[in-house]
This record gives structure tokens, sequence and C-alpha cells, in this order.
């Protein structure tokens, strides 16, 4: 396996406009808070643009559409021309003129973010890909667990495009089968929690885009379909798939726990208070405690996912639900 980080232009700015249009349940809201804290409120020229930028991904997202769009932004190219083009085949004329007039009217609001964070998120490229040479073994033997839990036979080398975002905070998102986004804060090399956190989220991320294929997803909906779920908070803007396939990718990073020195700062005691997990976060902390020895047996003995291990999630899950 092979990753390589890229700081992209188009790419952040789609993430910029991505997260202001709040199209979806996985909007920025703390980055658009932090951003509008900095930078001012926005214009109803902006609001106006943003909202037909919404309409657009909210109509396409059932058919896959959105994110068609966004990976036309995620490409080797610095030139955003490129990515409009790509949307041609994607978007009538009439959309990629909304989307193309949502870009330039927020682009004066962008290009102050980016300037003042590139010099930020070029350092952490810097940081992160000799991070990688160092501990790339480690990396790669993680890979290789997932390699065998998620029962992938390729017998291609894996390579990985790794785009690193402006952000306040962090997060990620698959972009495509070889592709991933993260959002970071700035990186101290002497930060050894903040590292295992990156490496976290890069993993997870990449088990989401390199073995979350469609015969796996069949596989869960198949499986879920089946199960009567307690109908809670947590499920009110989440299907029951998509929880369990967020813990079980969640779990994966039991693989990487021995370049981890303090995982869990949030005690496990601390929660059990609480009677119901209202986030996915908590959720999958909690699930991580209580599955991690189960997947760890997995990951020793080589053995692939199956519905036994789908069964323990979903006990899991309910108890928390």
């Amino acid at each position: 396996m092979n990753l390589e980080f890229k700081v992209s232009k188009p790419a952040n700015f789609f993430f910029f406009i991505d997260s202001f249009s709040e199209w979806n349940i996985y909007y920025r809201k703390k980055y658009n808070d932090e951003w509008i804290k900095q930078f001012g409120e926005l214009t109803n020229k902006e609001k106006n643009a943003l909202k037909n930028f919404r309409q657009i991904m909210q109509k396409n997202e059932n058919k896959g559409v959105s994110k068609k769009i966004r990976r036309c932004f995620y490409q080797k190219s610095e030139n955003i021309k490129i990515s409009f083009r790509k949307l041609e085949k994607i978007l009538n004329s009439k959309e990629i003129e909304m989307v193309k007039n949502t870009f330039n009217t927020l682009q004066p609001r962008f290009e102050k973010i980016w300037n003042s964070n590139l010099s930020k998120i070029n350092y952490n490229k810097e940081i992160a890909s000799s991070s990688y040479k160092k501990i790339y073994k480690e990396i790669n033997s993680a890979y290789s667990k997932l390699e065998s839990f998620y029962g992938d036979e390729s017998k291609k080398a894996y390579s990985c495009n790794v785009y690193l975002i402006i952000s306040p905070n962090r997060g990620g998102k698959a972009i495509r089968r070889d592709a991933v986004s993260i959002e970071t804060e700035k990186l101290d090399p002497k930060d050894k929690y903040r590292f295992a956190r990156l490496w976290f989220s890069i993993m997870h991320e990449m088990a989401h885009a390199r073995f979350e294929n469609k015969k796996y997803k069949n596989w869960l909906g198949k499986f879920i379909e089946k199960k009567a779920l307690p109908k809670s908070e947590l499920m009110k803007n989440r299907s029951p798939k998509e929880v369990l396939r967020e813990v079980i990718t969640d779990l994966t990073k039991v693989a990487l726990y021995h370049i981890l020195d303090k995982e869990g700062r949030i005690k496990i005691e601390r929660l059990e208070n609480k009677k119901k997990i209202l986030d996915l976060n908590t959720m999958e902390i909690l699930t991580r405690k209580e599955l991690g020895p189960i997947i760890e047996n997995y990951f020793l003995n080589k053995k692939k996912i199956d519905n036994d291990f789908l069964e323990k999630c979903l006990e899991s899950i309910e108890k928390y639900s």
C-alpha cells in the first residue's frame, strides 16, 4: 500500500462550499461558525447562491450524483475549470451555471480562508508525509489486517491520495476508491496522541473507500432489513444500515492500537451514565470498548467479517440506542 498526501485548492474550495451549503447532515457546523466569526456573516447574495447549490446536491443525492459532483474537484490538476468541464457529464447546463455562480459568489470569502490557512496545510503535508515514512511498516501491517478482515482478494497494490483540508478541527470523507480527504488541526511532531488521531482518521476513511464496495453494502443491507431495531434519536437522521456500517468501520481503528499511547481520553464510566446515546461518535466509543477484543481476535486469526460479527455489532447498537 502507498499513500500520497496532497494539498489541492479545488478540493478545498469544494469542501468549503459543500459545508457552508448545509445540504446534508454531514456539514461541519463548527467550521462554518468559526469561519463566520473570523470573516463576517454571509451576505444575502452568498446565501442565495448556497441555496441553489444545496438544492442541486439534495436533488441528486439518492441517485449518487452528489458523490460524482464532489469527485470532480478532487483531481490532479489545480485548474478548477477542468472540474467544471467534468460536471458537463453529470449536470445539465442550467445546473452547471448555478454551481459556477455559487463558486464565483463565494470565492472572495474562500480566498481569505485559503490564504490564512495555506501555510498550515502545507506544513501539515510535510509533517504527515514525514510521519508516514517513519511508521510505514506499522501502517501497512494495519492495512493487511483490514484486507483479511474485509476479505479483499485483489492482487493489485493499493495506492491512495490523501487530500488535506483546511480545518479548525478534524474529520474526513471517502471520496472514491483511491482517494480520501482528511481535516486536521495543525500537527505537532511531538504530539503522539494527535498523530494517532490523524492515522485513525486516515485508516477509517480508507476502509470506507477501499473495502466498502457494492457487494459489501448489499450484504449489510440484506442483513439489517431482517432486523427490527428500536426507534431512537440516533436513528432519526441515519439509517440503521449506516449506523452499522460506521460502527464496523470505527472498530477497524483497533488495527492501529499498537501505535497509540492515549486512546479513549473520555472514560467509559462517564459515558455509561447516559441511558441513551444520541450521537454516533459516543456510540462508536462505547462499541469500540465493548467489541475491541472481538475484532482483535478476528485480526489475530485473519478471520473475515461474517454474520456473527454483524450480530455482535447490532447487539451493541441496540444496547445503547
